[in-house]
Formats: C-alpha cells, structure tokens, sequence
C-alpha cells in the first residue's frame, strides 16, 4: 500500500470545530471557528469574530476505511492509504 500524508495546520480551532469528509473523490477539510458568547459579562465594547478554511484534495476512488486522522498541536495529520497501482493488462484483439 502507498501512504499519502496531508497536514493542515489549523491553529487557534479544536477538534470540535474541524470537519472532515471524503465524497466525490475529493478529501474535503473545513475549519470554522465558533464565536462564544458570555452573556454573563457587562461590555463596553464588544466585536465579534469569525474564521474559517476550506480546501479540498482530489484523491480518486478509495476505501474510506482506509483513512486516519488526528489533530495535534494545531496541525490536523491525515493519513490515506491507497493500493498500488497494478501493471496495465495489455489484451490483444484478433481481427477478422
């Protein structure tokens, strides 16, 4: 098998705010960052912020149980693992 390794750094988001998914061929990784709101506190001035990412990277047709992630110190690590390629079978057609 042929390992491929993304790595997406991602920091400031948590786990729970990354998505990942694999549809159409495409590995597609998304990152939004959740505003929280505490209620609780008086503000003079309050702004809000918002980030996200997104990319996609096209891998063709695999397995997704062949498929590993993990997200350490603001880097999401994916692992993806893909059968070697076989040697082309060439045929040959007899003509009539």
């Amino acid at each position: 098998m042929i390992l491929y390794e993304v790595y997406a750094n991602l920091p400031g988001f948590s786990k729970d705010e990354i998505s990942l998914n694999f549809e159409g061929g495409y590995l597609n990784i998304s990152a939004k960052h959740k505003n929280e709101n505490k209620e609780h506190l008086n503000y003079i001035v309050k702004e809000r912020s918002s980030r996200s990412k997104k990319r996609s990277i096209y891998f063709g047709d695999l397995n997704e149980d062949h498929i590993n992630a993990k997200y350490i110190d603001g880097v999401l690590i994916v692992s993806i693992y893909l059968k070697k390629p076989e040697d082309k079978k060439i045929s040959t057609i007899s003509i009539e």
